[in-house]
Parts: C-alpha cells; sequence; structure tokens
C-alpha cells in the first residue's frame, strides 16, 4: 500500500525547530518490545542509542505474550524438519530466506537468552521443550510457563538499563517521523509533560509492534495501537502484507 501524499496530512503538528526542545543521537529506536530491546542492545556496541517508548519500558505486546519460543534445542530434531514445518503452516507464504535465517540462528539466541538472563523452563539442566501445533517434533520452550514474553522482557529490559550507551525515554509518544530527501532523520514526540521534544538521529529503527486495538476483537494490550505504520505511511513508506495481523484464536 503505497499512500497518496493528496490525500493525508503530513505532519500532525506543526515542527517548529525554533521552539522545540532538541536532542541528537546516532542510533533512535521506537519501541520497546523484544525487537526493540534486541535491536538497542546490538546497537549500542557501535554507537549511542536513545530507545523512546509511549508506556513503561516493561509495557509492550512482547510482556504480555504467552506460548513459547520455537527452536531445534533437541538432537532428534533439525534445521530441515523446523523449516519446512514453518513453510508449510504458513501455506508456503513465507519468505524461505527469512525462514531459514530465523531457524538456524534459534539455538544460538536461546543460548545467549539465558545468559542474559531469561529463566526458561528447565529439567535437569535443560531447557524443557513441547509439542505444539504445526510442529512436528518437541521445540517449544517456555519461561515460568505461560508468561514467556514477560521473562525476555524482564530480563532484555535490564541489560538495556545497566548499558551506559542506552539512553531510555519512557511515557514519550512518538507523532511523526521527521524526513528530508526521503530519508528519516528523526522524530517529534510528546513527552510526560505534554511537552513537544524532537530528536535528531542519523539512523532510526521502528519497531513499534502491532495494531491489534485497532480491531474490535483482540487480545493485545491497550497500547498496540499501530501508531508505527501510521507514522511511516504519512511520510510516504510502503506497507505491505498488512494482512498478516497476529490473533489469538479465542477470538
Amino acid at each position: 500500500m503505497q499512500p497518496k501524499q493528496t490525500d493525508l496530512r503530513r505532519y500532525l503538528i506543526p515542527v517548529k525547530t525554533s521552539s522545540t526542545q532538541q536532542l541528537f543521537t546516532d542510533c533512535l529506536i521506537i519501541g520497546s518490545g523484544i525487537a526493540g530491546l534486541r535491536a538497542a542492545i546490538e546497537a549500542s556496541k557501535h554507537c549511542n542509542v536513545i530507545l523512546v517508548c509511549k508506556s513503561k519500558l516493561a509495557d509492550s505486546n512482547t510482556y504480555h505474550a504467552q506460548g513459547g519460543i520455537a527452536s531445534v534445542l533437541n538432537k532428534i530434531d533439525s534445521f530441515k524438519s523446523h523449516i519446512e514445518d514453518t513453510l508449510k503452516a504458513g501455506s508456503y507464504l513465507n519468505k524461505t530466506e527469512t525462514v531459514e535465517i530465523v531457524v538456524k540462528k534459534g539455538p544460538a539466541l536461546i543460548k545467549q537468552l539465558c545468559d542474559w538472563g531469561t529463566e526458561f523452563d528447565t529439567t535437569k539442566g535443560q531447557i524443557d521443550t513441547t509439542l505444539e501445533g504445526g510442529h512436528s517434533h518437541s521445540r517449544v520452550a517456555h519461561a515460568h510457563g505461560d508468561s514467556t514474553g514477560r521473562g525476555i522482557i524482564e530480563a532484555l529490559a535490564k541489560k538495556v538499563q545497566n548499558n551506559p550507551n542506552i539512553t531510555v525515554f519512557e511515557d514519550f509518544f512518538c507523532i511523526d517521523l521527521l524526513t528530508q530527501d526521503n530519508s528519516c532523520i528523526g522524530i517529534i514526540g510528546q513527552k510526560q509533560n505534554n511537552s513537544t521534544q524532537i530528536i535528531w538521529a542519523k539512523q532510526t529503527i521502528l519497531a513499534t509492534g502491532g495494531g491489534g486495538q485497532l480491531y474490535r476483537e483482540t487480545t493485545n494490550p491497550e497500547i498496540a495501537t499501530a501508531d508505527g505504520l501510521a507514522m511511516a505511511y504519512r511520510c510516504g513508506a510502503t506497507l505491505s502484507d498488512l494482512e498478516f495481523v497476529q490473533f489469538h484464536p479465542t477470538t
């Protein structure tokens, strides 16, 4: 979907840099779910990072996520089997290259999460795995039963908060992406005290999550309102695969 710039308002509020508080950073990340926190940790190895979230650091779709993470953690399992199961469950609409990357990197990243403090359920020192829908092997790992998302977020948030190269702004509502020559150069947002703030950035990463609250029926938390998609759309980004919206069968 490509927006027609004549049909929408480019900026929701006037952008007056001369009268607005301003900050500068190498990398700006919007969103504090697993994607945003993990991106912040990685980017901080190379540059200074500002991470903004519209609520508290731990308040995200990820935090409320139950279920578990699928990964090849048993010797009788294989990458080939996991890849085939994933493609089949996705009716072969998946991008095969992406599936292969996610599956093959999975075990090492699970170990990394453990090293960073995620407490997956274990038996005799080995991560417990269960057989769940769409899988032909027992490969789904859980943390604290059905609180896997919370377990991951708590570990990642602690690592982010202890990183001197990462500055976190909570209760910061992003209003619009600032662009110049078809490139994103920062954001304008609103702080908790309702004052506006411009953050200029060499690189900006949108990790704003889903938009379940756009729908009458959803199990997503109240913060999942598709702000990132809307901001990207207004500045001319192409949105794709919008039909693949995460939902829970109970709705």
